[in-house]
């Protein structure tokens, strides 16, 4: 999914600022919030994904190191990850990656979910909400797709093949908002940080 947000993209620019930087796979992994211990165990799963993809999905394993510069991990809400095209990153949640039941098949099928996103954008393909379900059909297949070449991956595969049910309203811009405001509460971003969010974009609407 992409999040196109400026107000968000610049609070998430001050993270990565503010955040160790550690490279895997020739990709930058910032991780502003973690502990050492959490550092530590995101960057062996994250790893250990991408050598997965590697293994089993050359070709995706390929897309995914063209289409991205580096992943951001951060948050504990329950989106598992999502696309900035300005910076050509993909943020994971945190609490997706540490959880005891994420295993290598689900973050490496979300890295290729986002990736897709990328690599859409590279070739002139936007977000525009005229387009948005089709353009998440795209990225969910090609979740599912990789997904069925991993192994320990039925759940993901399930996972997957519901996604493709969902109605197209779910990506209209006013739910995509929605969202965005409720993931905001979940990684515990201030009141006055979600109202002025809140504000500013009604203002452009009007």
């Amino acid at each position: 999914m992409v999040r196109p947000n400026r107000i968000k993209r610049l609070f998430l620019a001050a993270l990565k600022l503010i955040s160790p930087k550690l490279a895997l796979h020739g990709l930058a992994v910032w991780m502003p919030l973690s502990t050492k211990t959490e550092r530590d165990a995101i960057h062996s799963r994250l790893s250990e994904a991408l050598a997965l993809l590697k293994m089993h999905a050359p070709g995706r394993y390929s897309r995914v190191l063209r289409s991205l510069t580096g992943f951001l991990v951060f948050g504990t809400d329950s989106i598992r990850g999502d696309y900035d095209p300005q910076e050509r990153t993909c943020r994971l949640a945190e609490s997706f990656v540490l959880a005891p039941d994420t295993n290598a098949a689900a973050i490496a099928s979300t890295v290729v979910h986002e990736a897709t996103h990328g690599w859409l954008f590279d070739r002139g393909i936007n977000y525009a909400e005229p387009i948005r379900h089709r353009v998440e059909q795209i990225c969910i297949r090609a979740s599912l797709s990789v997904a069925r070449k991993l192994p320990d991956a039925d759940d993901e595969i399930d996972r997957c093949e519901r996604q493709l049910t969902i109605e197209p309203d779910f990506f209209s811009n006013e739910n995509l908002f929605d969202l965005d405001i409720q993931r905001l509460r979940e990684t515990g971003c201030p009141e006055w940080f979600i109202r002025a969010v809140t504000w500013i974009a009604r203002r452009r609407a009007a």
